[in-house]
Formats: structure tokens, sequence, C-alpha cells
């Protein structure tokens, strides 16, 4: 139940406004304003006068006792009008008022088990491929901050989304993600001025981006249009007129041609994601050499592209502030420039599924916070050197599937936060370094080859947390299987 106090009518809708006096429900709060066409009307009792009197030091007056249990005896007088079922538009407000778990185990106990489930998977899914935290070591003497889930209902909403919304001048976040809008993709609709975030995601909209998409929104901070797998057409070049935007996702759709330089006048971007099938590049990458003006930029992501380009030197100019880089089957071709070394506070770097050649360059040791490094499907060759040591966050490497020969270096268990080691399908050669036995966090070892030879490390035993150990067609003397998998 919920104690209001009428306090007016809604314009342009049969609801009445209401002020929040006393709530059961957690999602509704005192002094709240709330509207609602379906209430009771106690028109004897004066909730919220009786509260500011109390507040307010004031006392019953003489015969208030009688009068107030007099009204407590009488039936509670209600409205007559008829109720009938209607649309109130976009002013009206609906709370969600079912309950919902209150804790993990509650919703593992729950009657909609499945449906809870499937949302934490999904939940912890969007967490690592954003790569939402950092592996770093816990500090002496510090306390660990504990967490909790919180379980809301998410209903799904479809039709197209209403014109209507253009109304809403003071409208300043728009959340419609994971519903079933359909219809044509009007931009014209979130042209209010103090717009500042818009979110698609996960929708049946169609349609193309307008031409003047910075004029529409010429205030927009963060824009979602991800998932919208019927979006086409090209990204507008006056999409630099959004000056202000820090978030731009536009992954999973089907828009095509260049990627425009124009991005780079986006100078207070901190996010672009265009994982994509069908944008493009020309030869010199000049989209990448434009974005060295965003200053800002934490996270770049532009797989599955067929970009068909060298990686250019003017990629160690990027942000300073720059995390994550990945570049994920985008038909790059040519060498990995020396200059990625610039790139001091990348802490992931995908690479994997495209044409790069030649050696691994030595200024990778400069990435000092490099905690994932992927080349896997590449054609890369040369010695994997000591650079590699001075990577003391590293967890995981993955440089399986290229032309990589030589010696692992004796260094590589100095790292003692290395997880995932994946080099197989090289050109490995000579013993493994008993130094891997200094790994006790290591999970997975990878040396599947045919060039590696001598003994496994009786000392491999030690490993006590390893779930896999692949060393398949080696020539091991001590090893008489293809591989060994624990």
């Amino acid at each position: 139940m919920v104690d209001c106090v009428f306090i007016g009518y809604v314009k342009s809708c049969k609801a009445c406004r209401f002020l929040v006096h006393k709530s059961e429900h957690l999602d509704i709060n005192e002094n709240m304003v709330i509207e609602s066409d379906n209430a009771k009307f106690f028109e004897n009792i004066y909730s919220y006068k009786l509260r500011h009197e109390q507040s307010s030091g004031g006392s019953k007056q003489p015969g208030d006792e009688s009068i107030e249990n007099k009204h407590n005896k009488e039936n509670p007088r209600c409205s007559t009008r008829q109720r009938m079922s209607t649309s109130f538009g976009l002013d009206f407000v609906t709370f969600l008022l079912e309950n919902e778990p209150q804790t993990f185990k509650e919703a593992m106990a729950s009657s909609n088990l499945s449906f809870w489930k499937q949302a934490v998977n999904s939940e912890i899914d969007s967490i690592l491929s954003n790569h939402t935290w950092e592996l770093v070591d816990f500090p002496p003497r510090n306390k660990p901050l504990g967490s909790k889930w919180i379980f809301k209902r998410k209903m799904k909403m479809d039709g197209e989304i209403p014109k209507e919304i253009s109304n809403l001048v003071e409208l300043e976040e728009l959340d419609l993600a994971d519903n079933s809008f359909s219809g044509q993709l009007d931009m014209e609709i979130f042209n209010i001025s103090g717009l500042r975030i818009i979110d698609l995601t996960d929708n049946n909209i169609s349609g193309s981006l307008p031409p003047n998409i910075g004029c529409i929104l010429p205030n927009i901070e963060e824009l979602y249009l991800n998932d919208l797998t019927n979006l086409v057409g090209t990204i507008p070049h006056s999409i630099s007129n959004c000056s202000k935007l820090t978030i731009l996702d536009l992954a999973g759709n089907k828009l095509t041609s260049l990627i425009p330089k124009s991005l780079g006048y986006l100078t207070h971007l901190q996010i672009l994601i265009l994982e994509e099938k069908n944008l493009t590049s020309d030869s010199s990458f000049s989209f990448l050499s434009s974005l060295t003006s965003c200053r800002n930029l934490t996270l770049l992501v532009r797989s599955f592209n067929p970009l068909n380009g060298v990686l250019p030197a003017s990629m160690g100019n990027l942000s300073t502030s720059l995390r994550t880089f990945v570049a994920n089957s985008c038909k790059i071709q040519g060498r990995i420039p020396n200059e990625v070394g610039n790139l001091s506070s990348l802490l992931f770097l995908y690479l994997s599924g495209n044409n790069l050649v030649g050696s691994i360059p030595t200024s990778i040791g400069n990435l000092r916070n490099l905690q994932r490094f992927d080349l896997t499907n590449n054609k890369l060759s040369g010695f994997i050197g000591d650079y590699i040591c001075k990577l003391q966050h590293l967890g995981d490497i993955y440089f399986g599937h290229n032309h990589l020969s030589g010696s692992l270096p004796y260094c590589l268990g100095n790292i003692t936060s290395l997880r995932e080691i994946h080099l197989g399908s090289n050109k490995l050669s000579s013993n493994i370094p008993p130094s891997l036995v200094n790994l006790q966090d290591l999970v997975v070892l990878d040396l599947s080859s045919k060039d590696m030879v001598g003994s496994l490390p009786p000392e491999i035993g030690n490993l006590k947390d390893v779930t896999l150990i692949d060393v398949a067609v080696n020539q091991f003397s001590n090893c008489k299987l293809w591989g060994t998998y624990l």
C-alpha cells in the first residue's frame, strides 16, 4: 500500500498526481511524486496534516480524539467513477510493484529460477567482455569490499517508439535497451536540447543514421546503437558535430563504407566500439590516425571489419589513457609498429585473426601494465625475446597458430601473475624452461608443437592449480603420449 496526498491532475491524460506520504514498497519513497489512475480517496483522513502537526510539536485539541475515532469507524468514501482501460500516453509513470528477490539465494530459490540464472550469466558475460575490472595484486593490510546482486524485472516493450517523446523537453536520459521496439529509426524524435544519453541497444529498429545527426543531437554525450541488426547505411560525417560525445557504440549492425576521419573531431571521446562486419578503411588507416586527437580515449574496439591495411606508426600517438585496443579479424597486414610501445597505459591488446607478419616488436616490453596479449592466428615469426619478461602484470599470453621459433625465454617463470600460456602450433624448439614451475597460479599451459625436445621437468607436478597441459606432437623423452591433459 502507498499512502499519498492528492496534489493535482496530469496534463493530457486521465490520471492524478500524488505526493507520497508513506510507502511499503521499496521502489516508492517518501516525498516522491507519482501518477496513477487507480486510487482510493479517503476524504476524512488528513494523514499529511497530522504528520505536519506532529513534526512541528503541535498537540491535539479537546474533542479531536472523539472526532478521529468517529472517522475511523466510518467506511472510507471511494471514488464511484467507472474505471475504464485506456492508454495514458507518455506522461503516465508506471511503477513495478511486484516482489523481486532481495538476495542471490532468494533468486536461486525463486519459481523464476531459469529467468534469474539467465540474467546472472548475461551480466557476468558483459562484465568479462567489457573488461570491467583489472587484475592486480591485493595490497597487504587491506580489507576487500564485498558486492551484492540486485535483481530487477525488465519488461519487454514492442511497437514503434512514440514520436511524442519529443515533447519531453526536460528529458536528459533515455534508456530503451533490450526491448522489442520496431519500425524505422527516426532520430528527430530525440531532438531534445537537454538529452545527454540515448540507449537503443538490442531492438528490432531498422533504417539508417540521418546525415544531419550532428544537428539533431548537439548535446549528446553517450550514444548506444549496438545490436540493431537492421541498422544499415553509413556513419555520417556530421557525427563530428556531436562534440560532447564520450561513448559511441555501433557494434552489431549492418553499417557499411569507410570509417569517417571526422571521428577524430570528437575530442571528448572515451569509448569507441565499431564491431561490425562491413566497415572499411583506406590502406593508410587514416581514421586511426585521426583518433590521435581523442586524448581521453580509453577503449577502442573495431573487430570483424575488413580493414585491409597496415597499422600506421601513428598508432603510437593514440591517447596515453588507452587501456583496451581490440582489432580482431580485421584482415590487417604488415608488421606491428614499434610505436605500439608508446601506449603505456594499455591493459588489453587483441590483434588475433589477422595477417600480421614479422617479429613481435621489442617495444612491447614498455607496456608494463599489460594484462592480456592476444596475437593468435597470424603469421608472426622470429623469437619470443626477454622483453616479454618486463610485463610483470601479464595474466594471459595467446600466441598460438603463428610461426614463432626458437626457445622460450628462461625468465618467463618470473612473471608470477601468469595464469594462461597459449603457444601451441608454432615452431618452438629446445627444452621447457624449469622456471615455469614458479608460476603457482598457472591454469593453462599449451606448448603443442613439433620441435620441442628434452623432457618435462618433474617439478611440473607442483603446479597445483593447473587444469590443462598440452604438449602434443613434441619430442619429449619422458612423454610418450601425444598430449598430456590434467
